[in-house]
């Protein structure tokens, strides 16, 4: 099973926030599950721990070392776009649900609220609790 990482659940993780560490003990569980993410969650990670919290970078690289990093191109930033149209998404959210799409992974674990309408529409299942993951799983 594929599953992508939003940048609010591996920040929140590592500020020990309830729920983020108890989907992270599921997530620890199963060792079958594809964990993914993309230049831009990588961005806002090492914005938010490096520079705001002073999180040493190497703790970063070995957090980050454990999941896949996903390549972006054109068709990405093209529904991208459309995803800024249709449901008024940031462009860096966007860009996350689009490399969802794209790659076909159909699990985002996020504790942003943003995608909860744009990812029910595009069938992409928004897992921003333990209770949900254990239904998946």
């Amino acid at each position: 099973m594929k599953i992508f990482l939003d940048s609010s659940f591996i920040i929140e993780l590592l500020k020990n926030n309830e729920v983020a560490v108890s989907i992270s003990k599921l997530l620890l569980n199963l060792s079958y599950l594809e964990l993914h993410y993309n230049h831009i969650v990588f961005s806002e990670v090492v914005y938010q721990l490096y520079f705001k919290r002073k999180i040493n970078i190497d703790l970063l690289k070995d957090i980050m070392s454990d999941f896949e990093l996903l390549d972006m191109n054109s068709e990405i930033k093209e529904i991208a776009l459309n995803f800024i149209q249709t449901y008024n998404l940031k462009p860096n959210d966007a860009l996350i649900l689009a490399t969802c799409k794209f790659h076909k992974i159909e699990n985002l674990i996020s504790l942003d609220e943003d995608f909860k309408i744009p990812c029910e529409k595009e069938k992409i299942n928004l897992i921003d609790s333990d209770k949900k993951l254990e239904r998946l799983i």
